[in-house]
């Protein structure tokens, strides 16, 4: 993993250095690469301290960050492959309404605090509530001057409802929604249909989901037909599931955003592929044996 890691941290370095992209495209690139090397450091520093099963927690926001980036890179594409092209202008486009999906997000944040809404105790008038009274009037703003286009299109705020209607705090609609002209992609699950990665969904993401939402037995304890047994914090079983998976959706997530903000970074891919086939073929075939079983 160390090897992937330091791969990961030279394709960020020479990204920030590519000349060729700029502008939003290579805002949103560069933060869903930073992401994308940061979020490989929790799984690999957890793993060193075998903390195998919080890995697992980690290791289910790279699947997320792969589609992301995968997306931004490729848009809506059923498949792609080595030689896929990428495209500056659309890559322009899909990172607008990124951004403008973030900014909508940060105004119903602070919408709900001064509304008292979502659980949120209500801020009181004081000097606290006009610093958010005034940031949410900047990103109105900003909403307005930069991100009209998109803006538009996700449709009004809907902490500001008309008529009868209750306030709500959040978007139907991801960023990456309206890429797809036909099918209704609103969610992860949607998202790896589209690209043909429903299996990494129903057979990985979603398992690991059930770890963060405390909603399966199987990795706390081990049940028989006559006895119990609770398993160890530190219990190992799922490793080669989870440094495999982890390995493999770091090389796919770093090898699309090379294509786009360092190109100049595939034959470093290549090498350390190479290098590292043997030891991953391997690890491959246990995760596959813990999977399966």
């Amino acid at each position: 993993m160390s090897a992937i890691d330091a791969l990961g941290h030279r394709v960020l370095s020479r990204a920030a250095e590519y000349k060729a992209a700029s502008g939003r495209d290579k805002l949103v690139g560069l933060a869903l690469l930073r992401r994308a090397v940061t979020t490989f450091v929790g799984v690999r520093t957890l793993l060193e301290a075998s903390s195998v099963q919080p890995a697992l927690i980690v290791a289910r926001a790279q699947f997320e960050i792969l589609l992301s980036i995968r997306y931004l890179v490729h848009g809506g594409r059923r498949s792609t492959s080595f030689e896929t092209p990428t495209h500056a202008r659309q890559r322009e486009t899909r990172a607008r309404y990124y951004l403008a999906a973030s900014v909508r997000t940060g105004i119903y944040r602070r919408q709900a605090l001064l509304d008292g809404a979502e659980g949120a105790r209500r801020v009181p008038k004081s000097e606290r509530r006009r610093e958010l009274e005034e940031e949410l009037r900047a990103e109105r703003a900003r909403l307005d001057r930069y991100y009209r286009t998109q803006n538009r299109r996700f449709g009004p705020l809907r902490c500001y409802p008309s008529g009868s209607r209750k306030p709500r705090y959040y978007d139907e609609r991801t960023w990456y929604s309206f890429g797809f002209l036909k099918d209704r992609v609103y969610s992860v699950k949607a998202l790896a249909r589209r690209f043909r990665m429903e299996s990494y969904y129903f057979i990985l993401y979603s398992p690991l989901s059930k770890f963060g939402h405390a909603g399966e037995s199987d990795y706390d304890l081990e049940i028989g037909d006559e006895k119990a047994a609770v398993l160890s914090p530190h219990d190992p079983t799922f490793f080669p599931v989870v440094a495999y998976w982890s390995c493999a959706w770091q090389r796919l997530s770093l090898t699309y955003a090379a294509k786009a903000y360092c190109p100049a970074s595939m034959p470093d891919l290549q090498r350390t592929e190479a290098g590292l086939r043997e030891a991953l073929d391997h690890l491959g075939e246990e995760a596959a044996t813990l999977v399966l079983h």
